[in-house]
């Protein structure tokens, strides 16, 4: 597991007030201070886990420790580390991280239907009402497009309904594009939810979660192959 060393204060990408921290080896990671932290690091980890077996780009995401030593130097800090390293010592000191990345942020629908198509049917899967034409919630690194935020998604670890999949707001949808077939397999599933850590989610929460993956990638595979 990561060990993050250092806060370098808060990042510019965001609006849940996302702090950059390093780690022990110097490399830059992005946490953030969500207002139901546990629920949306699950999402964002499920998802991370998703999008490779689903071969779109995503920031590296990983599970990292905040320590004490670092805990306690961000509640002598401003006013948003103090509130992180109270939510730390409230939730404890594993946060879900994605990699700092020298990156452009997207601002329009990007002119590339068959990478939208395939982010359509990815963020069915995950059940992500967060991709909207005016804000897609995407970045351009070194060239290609990368998907980020995906704290909205997975309902079914949160006692939330999900809405009707086919009224699901999206940017692909918006396109008039039908969602691309996923290379996702049953497994990638399980491996996904598997990879949450223990103090995260009740067991009877990621058996929701694994039937409602489960339950989303056959309605995906019936109707869209």
């Amino acid at each position: 597991m990561l060990e993050f060393r250092r806060s370098m204060g808060r990042a510019e990408r965001g609006s849940t007030e996302p702090l950059l921290v390093v780690d022990a080896d110097g490399v830059t990671w992005l946490v953030k201070l969500a207002p139901a932290p546990m629920l949306d690091h699950v999402a964002e980890l499920v998802s991370a886990h998703l999008a490779r077996a689903a071969a779109i780009d995503i920031p590296e995401a990983r599970v990292g420790r905040v320590g004490p030593a670092l805990r306690a130097a961000m509640a002598r800090g401003p006013a948003h580390e103090r509130r992180f390293a109270s939510a730390v010592a409230a939730l404890g000191p594993d946060v879900f991280a994605s990699r700092w990345l020298d990156a452009e942020d997207v601002t329009a629908p990007p002119d590339d239907d068959a990478f939208l198509a395939r982010l359509y049917a990815f963020d069915l899967l995950i059940h992500n009402g967060d991709r909207l034409p005016h804000h897609p919630n995407l970045l351009r690194v070194a060239g290609r497009l990368t998907a980020m935020d995906h704290a909205q998604g997975l309902p079914w670890c949160r006692d939330q309904a999900a809405a009707p999949a086919d009224e699901l707001p999206h940017v692909g949808r918006a396109r008039g594009l039908a969602p691309a077939p996923l290379p996702i397999r049953e497994q990638d599933l399980l491996d996904a939810v598997a990879a949450i850590p223990a103090g995260w989610l009740s067991a009877l929460r990621r058996e929701s979660l694994a039937e409602g993956l489960a339950e989303r990638l056959a309605w995906l595979q019936q109707r869209w192959g």
